[in-house]
Protein backbone atom coordinates (compact mmCIF):
# COMPACT_ATOMS: atom_id res chain seq x y z
CA UNK A 1 0.00 0.00 0.00
CA UNK A 2 2.66 2.37 0.93
CA UNK A 3 4.45 1.40 -1.97
CA UNK A 4 1.40 2.43 -4.05
CA UNK A 5 1.05 6.17 -2.60
CA UNK A 6 4.93 6.42 -3.47
CA UNK A 7 4.31 5.72 -7.28
CA UNK A 8 1.28 8.12 -7.42
CA UNK A 9 3.32 10.91 -5.96
CA UNK A 10 6.19 10.36 -8.33
CA UNK A 11 3.64 10.29 -10.86
CA UNK A 12 1.97 14.07 -10.28
CA UNK A 13 5.49 15.21 -9.43
CA UNK A 14 6.56 14.36 -12.94
CA UNK A 15 2.99 15.67 -14.44
CA UNK A 16 3.72 18.78 -12.91
CA UNK A 17 6.99 19.64 -13.57
CA UNK A 18 6.35 19.14 -17.27
CA UNK A 19 3.65 21.38 -17.33
CA UNK A 20 5.89 24.16 -15.50
CA UNK A 21 8.84 23.43 -18.37
CA UNK A 22 5.93 23.66 -21.01
CA UNK A 23 4.69 27.10 -19.69
CA UNK A 24 8.16 28.57 -19.27
CA UNK A 25 8.83 28.40 -22.52
CA UNK A 26 5.39 29.52 -24.34
CA UNK A 27 6.43 32.25 -21.55
CA UNK A 28 10.08 32.60 -23.39
CA UNK A 29 8.01 33.05 -27.10
CA UNK A 30 5.62 35.26 -26.00
CA UNK A 31 8.99 37.51 -24.34
CA UNK A 32 11.06 37.04 -27.63
CA UNK A 33 7.56 37.89 -29.67
CA UNK A 34 7.20 40.94 -27.53
CA UNK A 35 10.64 42.28 -28.06
CA UNK A 36 10.57 41.38 -31.67
CA UNK A 37 7.54 44.22 -32.25
CA UNK A 38 8.72 47.02 -34.11
CA UNK A 39 8.65 50.52 -32.52
CA UNK A 40 6.63 53.19 -34.23
CA UNK A 41 8.71 55.94 -34.84
CA UNK A 42 8.80 59.73 -37.30
CA UNK A 43 11.93 60.24 -38.85
CA UNK A 44 12.98 63.66 -40.41
CA UNK A 45 15.80 63.89 -43.45
CA UNK A 46 19.30 65.68 -42.26
CA UNK A 47 19.14 69.46 -44.03
CA UNK A 48 21.43 71.84 -45.41
CA UNK A 49 21.09 75.24 -43.44
CA UNK A 50 22.57 78.80 -43.93
CA UNK A 51 23.80 79.73 -40.84
CA UNK A 52 25.26 83.37 -40.37
CA UNK A 53 29.40 82.67 -39.45
CA UNK A 54 29.87 84.30 -36.10
CA UNK A 55 33.19 84.45 -33.45
CA UNK A 56 32.38 82.86 -30.00
CA UNK A 57 34.48 84.19 -27.30
CA UNK A 58 34.91 84.17 -23.62
CA UNK A 59 36.21 87.55 -21.68
CA UNK A 60 35.86 89.36 -17.98
CA UNK A 61 33.19 91.91 -17.60
CA UNK A 62 35.24 95.18 -15.75
CA UNK A 63 33.40 98.71 -14.65
CA UNK A 64 33.21 101.53 -17.38
CA UNK A 65 34.80 103.70 -14.93
CA UNK A 66 36.87 103.05 -11.50
CA UNK A 67 39.24 104.37 -9.14
CA UNK A 68 41.50 103.38 -6.72
CA UNK A 69 40.76 105.50 -3.23
CA UNK A 70 43.80 106.78 -1.37
CA UNK A 71 44.72 109.33 1.22
CA UNK A 72 47.19 112.80 0.48
CA UNK A 73 47.55 112.95 4.27
CA UNK A 74 49.00 110.63 7.09
CA UNK A 75 46.12 110.64 9.51
CA UNK A 76 44.03 107.88 11.52
CA UNK A 77 40.32 107.70 10.15
CA UNK A 78 37.74 108.90 12.65
CA UNK A 79 35.10 107.80 10.38
CA UNK A 80 34.24 105.89 7.29
CA UNK A 81 30.87 107.00 5.89
CA UNK A 82 30.15 103.90 3.15
CA UNK A 83 30.66 100.13 2.80
CA UNK A 84 30.74 97.83 -0.11
CA UNK A 85 27.76 98.23 -2.45
CA UNK A 86 27.11 101.94 -1.27
CA UNK A 87 25.86 103.95 -3.90
CA UNK A 88 27.53 107.27 -3.69
CA UNK A 89 27.83 110.73 -5.98
CA UNK A 90 30.31 112.58 -6.80
CA UNK A 91 31.92 114.70 -4.19
CA UNK A 92 30.45 112.95 -1.46
CA UNK A 93 32.36 112.26 1.43
CA UNK A 94 33.70 108.53 2.21
CA UNK A 95 36.48 109.09 4.44
CA UNK A 96 36.88 111.76 7.76
CA UNK A 97 40.57 111.23 8.82
CA UNK A 98 41.36 113.52 12.10
CA UNK A 99 41.64 116.66 11.49
CA UNK A 100 42.94 118.40 14.34
CA UNK A 101 47.16 118.33 13.75
CA UNK A 102 45.76 120.44 10.53
CA UNK A 103 43.47 122.77 11.92
CA UNK A 104 46.79 123.65 14.14
CA UNK A 105 48.91 123.84 10.95
CA UNK A 106 46.48 126.32 9.19
CA UNK A 107 46.43 128.41 12.13
CA UNK A 108 50.30 128.87 12.58
CA UNK A 109 50.19 129.14 8.96
CA UNK A 110 47.61 132.12 8.79
CA UNK A 111 49.87 133.34 12.01
CA UNK A 112 52.67 133.75 9.78
CA UNK A 113 50.73 135.38 7.19
CA UNK A 114 49.44 138.15 9.56
CA UNK A 115 52.92 138.82 10.76
CA UNK A 116 54.39 139.15 7.56
CA UNK A 117 52.06 141.57 6.45
CA UNK A 118 52.52 143.72 9.56
CA UNK A 119 56.37 143.56 8.59
CA UNK A 120 55.08 144.76 5.02
CA UNK A 121 53.41 147.52 6.04
CA UNK A 122 56.26 148.75 8.16
CA UNK A 123 59.04 147.79 5.69
CA UNK A 124 56.65 150.00 3.44
CA UNK A 125 56.21 152.80 5.74
CA UNK A 126 59.99 152.92 6.16
CA UNK A 127 60.73 152.71 2.29
CA UNK A 128 58.39 155.92 1.89
CA UNK A 129 60.61 158.04 4.05
CA UNK A 130 63.69 156.98 3.16
CA UNK A 131 62.68 157.71 -0.48
CA UNK A 132 61.33 161.19 0.58
CA UNK A 133 64.85 161.66 2.40
CA UNK A 134 66.62 160.28 -0.48
CA UNK A 135 65.52 162.31 -2.85
CA UNK A 136 65.86 165.71 -0.57
CA UNK A 137 69.29 164.94 -0.34
CA UNK A 138 69.24 164.06 3.61
CA UNK A 139 70.21 160.69 3.70
CA UNK A 140 72.45 158.44 1.88
CA UNK A 141 72.17 156.07 -1.49
CA UNK A 142 73.20 153.00 0.47
CA UNK A 143 70.73 153.62 3.02
CA UNK A 144 67.81 154.35 0.47
CA UNK A 145 69.17 151.06 -1.29
CA UNK A 146 68.70 149.42 2.07
CA UNK A 147 65.12 150.39 2.82
CA UNK A 148 64.26 149.04 -1.27
CA UNK A 149 65.76 145.77 -0.29
CA UNK A 150 63.59 145.79 2.93
CA UNK A 151 60.92 146.15 1.36
CA UNK A 152 61.27 143.73 -1.79
CA UNK A 153 62.19 140.75 1.27
CA UNK A 154 58.50 141.62 2.97
CA UNK A 155 56.40 140.91 -0.40
CA UNK A 156 58.86 137.61 -0.90
CA UNK A 157 57.76 136.74 2.92
CA UNK A 158 54.39 137.68 2.45
CA UNK A 159 54.01 135.40 -0.44
CA UNK A 160 55.34 132.75 1.13
CA UNK A 161 53.15 133.10 3.70
CA UNK A 162 50.14 133.30 1.92
CA UNK A 163 51.18 130.05 -0.10
CA UNK A 164 52.13 128.47 3.22
CA UNK A 165 48.41 129.40 4.38
CA UNK A 166 47.18 127.77 0.90
CA UNK A 167 49.38 124.45 1.35
CA UNK A 168 47.85 124.37 4.70
CA UNK A 169 44.31 124.47 3.84
CA UNK A 170 45.14 121.95 1.31
CA UNK A 171 46.01 119.64 3.68
CA UNK A 172 43.06 120.18 6.23
CA UNK A 173 40.71 119.88 3.24
CA UNK A 174 42.25 116.92 1.93
CA UNK A 175 41.45 114.98 5.29
CA UNK A 176 38.15 114.62 3.65
CA UNK A 177 38.14 112.01 1.44
CA UNK A 178 35.64 112.55 -1.52
CA UNK A 179 34.06 110.38 -4.45
CA UNK A 180 35.56 111.00 -7.73
CA UNK A 181 32.26 110.11 -9.33
CA UNK A 182 28.72 109.09 -9.34
CA UNK A 183 29.05 105.13 -8.53
CA UNK A 184 29.17 102.16 -5.96
CA UNK A 185 31.67 101.40 -3.11
CA UNK A 186 34.27 98.33 -3.84
CA UNK A 187 36.64 96.79 -1.77
CA UNK A 188 36.25 98.57 1.01
CA UNK A 189 39.54 97.79 3.96
CA UNK A 190 39.47 100.59 6.61
CA UNK A 191 37.76 101.27 9.82
CA UNK A 192 37.70 104.14 11.88
CA UNK A 193 40.42 104.43 14.25
CA UNK A 194 43.10 102.62 11.65
CA UNK A 195 46.14 104.98 10.58
CA UNK A 196 45.94 105.97 6.86
CA UNK A 197 49.32 106.40 4.99
CA UNK A 198 49.19 108.65 1.79
CA UNK A 199 48.89 106.35 -1.25
CA UNK A 200 47.57 103.11 0.07
CA UNK A 201 44.13 101.87 -1.64
CA UNK A 202 41.56 102.29 0.67
CA UNK A 203 38.82 101.26 -0.97
CA UNK A 204 37.70 101.69 -4.90
CA UNK A 205 34.46 103.52 -6.41
CA UNK A 206 33.09 101.45 -9.63
CA UNK A 207 30.51 102.94 -12.21
CA UNK A 208 28.74 99.93 -13.71
CA UNK A 209 25.74 102.28 -14.88
CA UNK A 210 27.63 100.39 -18.53
CA UNK A 211 30.78 97.76 -18.62
CA UNK A 212 33.13 96.72 -20.35
CA UNK A 213 33.52 93.18 -21.58
CA UNK A 214 37.37 92.23 -22.47
CA UNK A 215 38.56 89.85 -24.43
CA UNK A 216 40.89 88.30 -26.73
CA UNK A 217 40.65 87.61 -30.43
CA UNK A 218 42.77 85.66 -32.48
CA UNK A 219 45.16 86.78 -35.52
CA UNK A 220 42.93 85.37 -37.74
CA UNK A 221 39.81 86.94 -36.68
CA UNK A 222 40.96 90.02 -35.88
CA UNK A 223 40.37 91.14 -39.65
CA UNK A 224 36.75 90.53 -39.03
CA UNK A 225 35.70 93.01 -36.06
CA UNK A 226 35.41 96.45 -36.54
CA UNK A 227 34.46 99.44 -34.15
CA UNK A 228 30.95 99.88 -33.61
CA UNK A 229 30.34 96.47 -34.51
CA UNK A 230 27.43 94.57 -32.27
CA UNK A 231 28.20 91.67 -30.09
CA UNK A 232 25.57 89.62 -28.06
CA UNK A 233 26.50 88.55 -24.34
CA UNK A 234 25.25 86.01 -22.54
CA UNK A 235 26.43 85.28 -18.92
CA UNK A 236 26.45 81.77 -16.62
CA UNK A 237 24.37 82.49 -13.84
CA UNK A 238 21.69 84.99 -15.71
CA UNK A 239 20.31 82.48 -17.96
CA UNK A 240 17.82 84.06 -20.47
CA UNK A 241 19.03 87.27 -20.06
CA UNK A 242 21.61 88.47 -23.03
CA UNK A 243 22.88 91.39 -23.53
CA UNK A 244 23.43 93.78 -26.31
CA UNK A 245 27.19 95.49 -26.55
CA UNK A 246 29.20 97.11 -29.55
CA UNK A 247 32.88 96.53 -29.47
CA UNK A 248 34.28 100.34 -28.32
CA UNK A 249 38.31 99.45 -28.61
CA UNK A 250 40.25 97.03 -30.62
CA UNK A 251 44.03 97.26 -29.49
CA UNK A 252 46.27 98.06 -32.36
CA UNK A 253 48.48 95.89 -30.99
CA UNK A 254 48.60 91.90 -30.17
CA UNK A 255 50.37 89.85 -27.85
CA UNK A 256 53.68 88.63 -29.69
CA UNK A 257 53.52 86.09 -27.59
CA UNK A 258 49.54 84.46 -27.85
CA UNK A 259 49.21 86.12 -31.32
CA UNK A 260 45.96 87.24 -29.86
CA UNK A 261 44.41 91.05 -29.91
CA UNK A 262 42.71 92.82 -26.91
CA UNK A 263 38.62 93.59 -27.42
CA UNK A 264 36.58 95.87 -25.16
CA UNK A 265 32.79 95.52 -26.06
CA UNK A 266 30.71 98.49 -23.60
CA UNK A 267 27.16 97.25 -23.12
CA UNK A 268 24.37 99.15 -21.46
CA UNK A 269 23.96 98.26 -17.70
CA UNK A 270 21.43 100.25 -16.59
CA UNK A 271 19.84 97.66 -14.05
CA UNK A 272 23.07 96.49 -12.90
CA UNK A 273 22.81 93.06 -13.13
CA UNK A 274 26.48 92.62 -15.23
CA UNK A 275 28.84 92.66 -12.37
CA UNK A 276 33.03 93.39 -12.54
CA UNK A 277 34.56 89.98 -11.97
CA UNK A 278 31.65 87.55 -14.25
CA UNK A 279 33.08 85.40 -16.31
CA UNK A 280 31.08 86.37 -19.95
CA UNK A 281 30.24 84.12 -23.57
CA UNK A 282 30.64 86.80 -26.23
CA UNK A 283 29.11 85.85 -29.84
CA UNK A 284 30.09 88.74 -32.81
CA UNK A 285 28.65 87.99 -36.23
CA UNK A 286 30.42 88.72 -39.17
CA UNK A 287 27.96 89.34 -41.84
CA UNK A 288 29.61 85.82 -43.43
CA UNK A 289 27.59 82.72 -44.15
CA UNK A 290 28.15 78.75 -44.75
CA UNK A 291 26.20 75.92 -45.01
CA UNK A 292 25.87 73.23 -41.86
CA UNK A 293 24.29 70.09 -41.79
CA UNK A 294 21.57 70.57 -39.60
CA UNK A 295 19.02 67.92 -37.49
CA UNK A 296 15.86 68.76 -35.22
CA UNK A 297 17.45 69.09 -31.47
CA UNK A 298 15.35 66.59 -29.84
CA UNK A 299 16.86 64.05 -32.19
CA UNK A 300 20.07 64.44 -30.17
CA UNK A 301 20.29 62.52 -27.34
CA UNK A 302 24.29 61.72 -24.86
CA UNK A 303 26.08 64.36 -22.86
CA UNK A 304 28.03 67.30 -24.11
CA UNK A 305 31.20 64.88 -24.61
CA UNK A 306 29.79 61.81 -26.55
CA UNK A 307 26.52 62.67 -28.32
CA UNK A 308 24.15 60.43 -30.64
CA UNK A 309 21.24 60.14 -33.09
CA UNK A 310 19.68 57.20 -34.17
CA UNK A 311 19.49 56.22 -38.20
CA UNK A 312 17.00 54.58 -39.67
CA UNK A 313 18.24 52.17 -42.05
CA UNK A 314 15.72 49.67 -43.54
CA UNK A 315 13.68 48.74 -40.39
CA UNK A 316 16.05 49.12 -37.72
CA UNK A 317 17.26 51.97 -35.79
CA UNK A 318 21.58 52.45 -35.98
CA UNK A 319 22.88 54.52 -33.10
CA UNK A 320 25.51 57.13 -34.57
CA UNK A 321 27.84 58.90 -32.74
CA UNK A 322 27.91 63.04 -34.12
CA UNK A 323 29.52 66.38 -33.09
CA UNK A 324 27.17 69.29 -32.95
CA UNK A 325 27.99 72.75 -33.12
CA UNK A 326 25.72 75.97 -32.54
CA UNK A 327 21.66 75.54 -32.33
CA UNK A 328 19.95 77.47 -34.89
CA UNK A 329 16.45 77.84 -33.71
CA UNK A 330 15.22 74.17 -33.16
CA UNK A 331 17.84 72.71 -35.02
CA UNK A 332 21.38 71.92 -34.11
CA UNK A 333 24.35 71.82 -36.45
CA UNK A 334 26.44 68.79 -37.08
CA UNK A 335 30.13 68.47 -37.88
CA UNK A 336 30.65 65.10 -37.81
CA UNK A 337 29.13 61.73 -38.16
CA UNK A 338 26.26 62.36 -40.81
CA UNK A 339 25.35 62.62 -44.54
CA UNK A 340 22.65 65.26 -45.90
CA UNK A 341 19.69 63.28 -46.84
CA UNK A 342 20.03 60.39 -43.85
CA UNK A 343 16.91 59.69 -42.07
CA UNK A 344 17.18 60.75 -38.64
CA UNK A 345 14.47 59.64 -36.19
CA UNK A 346 12.85 62.07 -34.34
CA UNK A 347 10.86 60.70 -32.05
CA UNK A 348 11.05 57.77 -28.66
CA UNK A 349 14.58 57.94 -29.18
CA UNK A 350 15.16 58.06 -25.86
CA UNK A 351 13.33 54.36 -25.82
CA UNK A 352 15.53 53.13 -28.50
CA UNK A 353 18.57 50.78 -28.71
CA UNK A 354 21.08 50.00 -31.53
CA UNK A 355 19.50 47.76 -33.70
CA UNK A 356 15.74 47.93 -32.69
CA UNK A 357 13.35 47.05 -35.09
CA UNK A 358 11.30 50.28 -36.03
CA UNK A 359 8.09 51.26 -38.15
CA UNK A 360 8.09 54.20 -40.11
CA UNK A 361 4.98 56.25 -39.18
CA UNK A 362 5.67 59.73 -40.99
CA UNK A 363 8.51 61.15 -42.70
CA UNK A 364 9.24 64.88 -41.96
CA UNK A 365 11.14 67.47 -44.61
CA UNK A 366 11.55 69.98 -41.35
CA UNK A 367 10.91 73.19 -42.02
CA UNK A 368 14.04 74.67 -43.42
CA UNK A 369 14.34 74.67 -47.40
CA UNK A 370 17.83 72.70 -48.16
CA UNK A 371 20.37 74.44 -50.17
Amino acid sequence: MKNKWKLWLILMFLILFVGMVFNSADFGKEKVALSEQPQPVNVQRVRVLEKEESIILNGDIVPFREVSISAKVAAKADSVKVENGTAVVKGQALIMLEQLDYQNALAVAEAALDKTEAGLHKSDLDYNRCRKLYEQGAVSESIYDDASIALRIAQADVKAAHAAVLSARELLNNTTIPAPFAGLVADCDIHAGEMVNPGSELMRVVDISSVYVVTNIEQKDVARVKKGQEAMINVPGLDGNAFGGTVAAINPAGNASARVFAVKIKVNNEEELLKPGMFANVEMKTGETSEVLAVPVNAVIGQSDRQYVFVAEGQKARQQEVKTSSVIEDMVGITSGLKKGQQIIISNVNSLKDGDLIEILQVSGGLYVSK
